[in-house]
């Protein structure tokens, strides 16, 4: 099995843009900021923990021509249908840049829990059209909960936030084009979480993985046993310890990527087996 995504850096032409990747069945990946992706494949888009454009706790936002384009669901946000959110923190979810892109972008769904829904609505969503696109997706827990939009399919997790039991927090398996991409919001790395679920028998191909995993055994557990993949990204990291966790992971993991800036893309290729990194722009 082949890992790594560090084989090229190109300067993007355009600050703050997220290339398409050419080839037919290319996954794209753009990081966003903290726990933000979004994920392209096949002219369709979904988006998880995006809506992040104010620093919460110390942890990083988007701004500047990325954070802009968000809002107005511009290019590279145009093809998105449906949104998703781990959980209710703003260092995941921010309402009001959520009700900008959902307002620009009517043909898009936002799925999450409950409590993501009510903060949604709680910042003057009034819209009955717009309401008519939030979605209850909150599973019992050890259970979990399918739904398709164009071009994707989605299947929602219930793993534990752990102390803050609390915040309903959720993961997602997320089925685009022909991969398959895992993201586990804040999930403590809890064995029986996680076991109901068996993602090592599901193929997945992207594995977004809080950076704390990496630092603890009973996270190494989790990675080995129920996350492992080809493509391993790191995520959640303060913008000033990147640097500490990308050399600490260089000498220990050296498959796992830790993303570097916002916009940040890679382009992910299983045909030929090459993987790019399309642009680093600025935030």
């Amino acid at each position: 099995m082949r890992y790594g995504l560090w084989l090229a850096l190109f300067a993007c032409a355009c600050a703050g843009a997220a290339p398409d990747c050419a080839d037919e069945g290319e996954l794209a990946v753009t990081f966003l900021a903290n726990e933000g992706f979004l994920l392209r494949a096949a002219g369709n888009g979904v988006l998880i923990d995006a809506f992040v454009v104010e620093r919460h706790a110390g942890y990083g936002a988007l701004s500047g021509e990325m954070a802009a384009a968000l809002r107005t669901a511009s290019p590279p946000f145009d093809t998105v249908r449906v949104a998703l959110a781990s959980h209710v923190h703003r260092d995941h979810f921010q309402p009001g840049p959520a009700r900008e892109f959902l307002s620009a972008s009517p043909a898009t769904r936002l799925a999450s829990a409950p409590q993501v829904l009510e903060a949604l609505r709680d910042a003057h969503v009034e819209n009955a059209a717009l309401a008519e696109r939030l979605e209850d997706v909150l599973p019992a827990p050890g259970r979990s909960t399918r739904f398709e939009v164009p071009g994707a399919k989605v299947e929602v997790l219930r793993l534990s936030h752990g102390r803050e039991a609390r915040v309903d927090n959720l993961g997602h398996v997320i089925d685009i084009g022909s991969w398959r991409i895992v993201h586990v919001g804040d999930a403590e790395p809890y064995a029986d979480t996680y076991a109901p679920y068996a993602l090592a028998e599901r193929d997945i191909d992207v594995s977004l993985i809080p950076y704390w995993y990496f630092q603890s055994d009973d996270g190494l557990h989790i990675v080995a046993r129920h996350l492992r993949a080809p493509h391993m990204i790191a995520a959640h990291i303060p913008p000033d310890e990147v640097e500490a966790v990308r050399d600490a992971l260089a000498g220990t993991l050296p498959e796992v990527v830790v993303p570097v800036a916002p916009g940040q893309s890679w382009c992910l290729n299983r045909r030929t087996g090459h993987d790019r990194v399309t642009g680093l722009p600025g935030a």
